[in-house]
């Protein structure tokens, strides 16, 4: 887990010391560029919806809801996968027209999206196969391998800091996985670094509410059928900690000199905060 060079002293942040209630997508903002996370959360600009947002929410809803089937105990094998794969289908088909996708942002994505689905049902098909060849059940197969829970959302109130785990998967003796389901592309941009500290932000936090520290956690990117798991340590759910509290002690101004912009940071191009940050004499060159 890679920190800030500067990080704060670890004097003691309780609950009614936090002025603002973080979330992990929020502390890889204000890390990436404090003036972007300025604008964002403390002036409260309204960013508008993106492609990949609403794309990624409609392939989050797919799967929070099939795992709210319960599958008919004399299906077989091939024919629990094949209706899994008709169910997920006719899910996506339905939020993606309610979120109104095509009509927003276009159809060229439409057809990837959907895959992305379909590989999403081929790697749940691959997770109940050894199950079914050592039981021969597909209810064990369904049971044992779908997740002990979806959105599990967490407001840790003595640290500051609430966000949605989206699956939870329970192997047993070998332990507690955290899942979380990107439709971004294979570690694009270079973000693996920020996937991995957000996941480790969940771990503290479920360890916390639960007891539990988890034995991984775990990127699912559906795009390509990718799978990257990260064991955890103590030590990574202390420097979790420690950046929670950096976070916090660096949020607590509402003046905007102390929210200087990252210049030249890869993502200021993009940006949706360019134009007031240039008007404001601090936009990245």
């Amino acid at each position: 887990m890679v920190a800030p060079r500067t990080m704060p002293s670890r004097e003691k942040v309780t609950a009614t010391e936090h002025k603002r209630m973080l979330s992990p997508s929020q502390m890889n903002a204000f890390l990436n560029c404090r003036r972007s996370w300025y604008y964002q959360y403390v002036l409260k600009i309204e960013v508008p919806e993106n492609f990949a947002q609403v794309r990624g929410n409609v392939v989050h809803d797919v799967v929070e809801e099939i795992f709210k089937w319960r599958p008919a105990p004399a299906n077989t094998f091939q024919g629990l996968v094949s209706e899994m794969q008709d169910r997920c289908l006719e899910l996506f088909d339905r939020f993606w027209k309610e979120k109104q996708v095509t009509e927003r942002f276009g159809a060229d994505k439409l057809e990837e999206t959907r895959e992305m689905v379909r590989r999403f049902v081929k790697l749940h098909e691959w997770k109940m196969t050894p199950i079914m060849d050592r039981y021969g059940d597909t209810s064990k197969a369904w049971n044992f391998t779908k997740p002990k829970a979806t959105e599990m959302h967490i407001v840790d109130q003595g640290l500051g800091i609430q966000g949605y785990i989206d699956a939870i998967i329970d192997l047993g003796e070998e332990g507690i996985v955290l899942l979380d389901y990107k439709t971004s592309k294979f570690f694009k941009h270079n973000v693996s670094e920020e996937y991995q500290r957000q996941m480790y932000v969940y771990a503290l936090m479920y360890e916390r509410k639960t007891g539990e520290i988890p034995a991984y956690v775990a990127l699912e990117y559906l795009l390509y059928g990718q799978v990257v798991n990260y064991p955890i340590r103590r030590q990574f759910l202390e420097e979790a900690g420690d950046l929670i509290k950096f976070v916090h002690v660096n949020t607590e101004s509402d003046d905007i000199k102390d929210y200087p912009c990252s210049k030249g940071y890869r993502f200021c191009d993009w940006c949706d905060f360019k134009v007031k940050c240039n008007g404001d004499g601090a936009g990245g060159e």
